[in-house]
């Protein structure tokens, strides 16, 4: 199935497949963007450290979600708080991976 950037970039926000896979379908667009095309919201946040607190994400997966989100202009916040999260998580050398308390602390603040 051949997709529009859109249609890539939700599967991203929304980690759909392993995040090679969604990498892969992302390098068929340009990096740069003149503008926002999808917006990260609270839910996507929500559902993906259920996952992780259900154990169907690992921290690492968490990770690699983040980084492949940071730093992207074709992805916009809900809220500015969900950048810092997305930097946090992208970010283990500096912060640290993420575990069950942290997730769980993240998950009451943006509830």
């Amino acid at each position: 199935m051949v997709m529009n950037r859109e249609q890539a970039l939700e599967g991203l926000i929304g980690f759909t497949k392993p995040i090679t896979d969604i990498r892969k379908d992302l390098l068929a667009f340009p990096w740069d963007s003149e503008k926002e095309l999808v917006v990260l919201r609270a839910s996507h946040l929500r559902q993906i450290l259920r996952r992780f607190l259900d154990g169907n994400l690992k921290a690492e997966d968490v990770e690699e979600w983040a980084d492949a989100i940071e730093a992207r202009d074709d992805i916009g916040f809900e809220i500015d708080l969900l950048k810092d999260f997305i930097f946090e998580f992208a970010n283990a050398a500096l912060n640290g991976l993420l575990d069950r308390n942290r997730a769980s602390e993240i998950l009451e603040k943006i509830s």
